[in-house]
């Protein structure tokens, strides 16, 4: 049940991005997250705020699967929402 509750999510989390495909501004700081450093940073940000790198990692796929972000973007972000979950341990703390 779990896992077909993930499936679901992920599926939800596609349906909702949807529109962002044609939206601009989303889609102009998405190119920008071909820098590295930058999407390390978004990534780690974005964790912090939302409290979970599997959400993060959620949502990165999904924007994958729409075709908002390319392999090395979503790494870097993926990269940040690691570094994210420690931050978010240590505000804990």
């Amino acid at each position: 049940m779990g896992l077909g509750l993930l499936f679901l999510s992920l599926e939800q989390m596609t349906t909702v991005t949807q529109p962002l495909r044609n939206y601009a501004p989303f889609i102009s700081a998405m190119q920008r997250m071909e820098n590295p450093v930058l999407g390390i940073f978004f990534g780690a940000i974005f964790t912090i705020i939302v409290q979970s790198s599997s959400a993060s990692t959620g949502v990165v796929l999904a924007l994958m699967s729409q075709g908002l972000l390319t392999l090395p973007a979503a790494l870097a972000i993926a990269i940040g929402a690691n570094v994210g979950t420690c931050l978010t341990t240590l505000v804990a703390a």
